[in-house]
């Protein structure tokens, strides 16, 4: 496990695990800065390719997680101007309403459970019953293993 601490003006600790990934571990570890304070709002981040040569990281990596934390709107970023900490943090979704109960659907077409209620039992049963009348005793048996001519 190597952690890194950033060189910078920013009190960044940045674990670079790799079952977490180093993208993941930057985007935690910026993450966790600002919701702790330590990033207040408005705070100019490094630069990409002075964060990744201070943390040994590629630029590409640091960019991809400052693009995700500025599309979880932790982040604002603008062309020329760098990025820095959002001014107001994103609001957590809010929990979906309980919806009504479940109502039964008129047709359940999940695999093995047939509507046994529309099963047409008085025609199977007649049908059997023709059938089982005029079989010969031989119908009975095993049979030929090849099957029947």
């Amino acid at each position: 496990m190597s952690n890194h601490w950033s060189s910078s003006r920013l009190d960044l600790h940045v674990d670079l695990t790799a079952a977490s990934g180093r993208r993941a571990g930057l985007e935690s570890a910026l993450r966790a800065a600002i919701r702790d304070g330590r990033l207040a709002a408005g705070t100019l981040l490094p630069s990409t390719r002075g964060l990744a040569q201070e943390l040994g990281l590629s630029r590409g990596t640091v960019t991809a997680a400052y693009d995700q934390l500025v599309e979880e709107g932790h982040l604002t970023a603008r062309p020329g101007s760098g990025t820095s900490v959002a001014e107001a943090p994103p609001l957590a979704p809010a929990p979906a309403p309980p919806g009504p109960a479940a109502a039964r659907p008129v047709h359940d077409l999940r695999p093995g459970l047939p509507d046994v209620s529309a099963f047409p039992t008085r025609a199977w049963l007649a049908a059997t019953r023709r059938v089982l009348t005029r079989a010969r005793p031989e119908d009975f048996g095993a049979g030929d293993p090849q099957g029947r001519i």
